[in-house]
């Protein structure tokens, strides 16, 4: 069951980065602020990106839907849902709890 649980939160995860690279796959600048974070996770490129993802959903309804479903998928299991409602809630950093080894890319 826990298993189960925690592969159904990990494909919440990566479709949810699925998600948002397909909204911003004609977007440059987008784009460069995504892989910006992702070599350089500091606060003002978290926010940069959270308020990319922001003015995506508030214009494109079906992206919005999308986004809280996912999210809400990922809630779902207690160790996701701290790194989620800090990435989501706060949207200007990552808390992991516990170990983490390599990269985090959102």
């Amino acid at each position: 069951m826990a298993q189960t649980a925690g592969t159904s939160t990990w494909g919440a995860i990566v479709r949810l980065r699925e998600l948002i690279a397909s909204k911003f796959r004609d977007d440059t600048e987008a784009q460069q602020a995504v892989a910006t974070l992702a070599t350089n996770p500091s606060d003002g490129n978290t926010a940069d990106v959270a308020t990319r993802i922001d003015r995506a959903a508030s214009t494109d309804p079906q992206f919005r839907t999308d986004l809280q479903q996912l999210v809400t998928l990922a809630r779902a299991d207690r160790t996701v849902e701290t790194i989620v409602s800090q990435a989501f809630d706060s949207a200007k950093q990552v808390n992991i709890h516990g170990d983490h080894h390599g990269p985090i890319t959102l």
